[in-house]
């Protein structure tokens, strides 16, 4: 997304880094519990379109190994539940 480094699961971009913020996809209810977390935002793409699975994690997050290691592990565990994507044929 974006040309920045990314996480995909079965062509499924579950996590990556967009300027200098790390997001994340989550499903509803981890979105949910997540956006509760202090300075927690959902992820606005161009144009002001709010990507409804995605978050933008905290600064603050980024300095806690395990709390980071928790929510990844919760995108990583939605992106298996998500379809597996065809790769697009040039």
């Amino acid at each position: 997304m974006f040309g920045y480094p990314a996480i995909f699961l079965r062509g499924n971009m579950v996590a990556g880094l967009v300027r200098d913020r790390m997001i994340l996809r989550l499903g509803d209810r981890d979105r949910a519990v997540f956006l509760a977390l202090r300075g927690a935002l959902p992820f606005v793409a161009m144009r002001g379109r709010v990507m409804k699975q995605w978050v933008v994690v905290p600064p603050s997050m980024l300095k806690s190994r395990a709390t980071l290691k928790r929510w990844l592990g919760r995108s990583l565990a939605h992106g298996r539940t998500l379809p597996a994507k065809r790769p697009r044929t040039r």
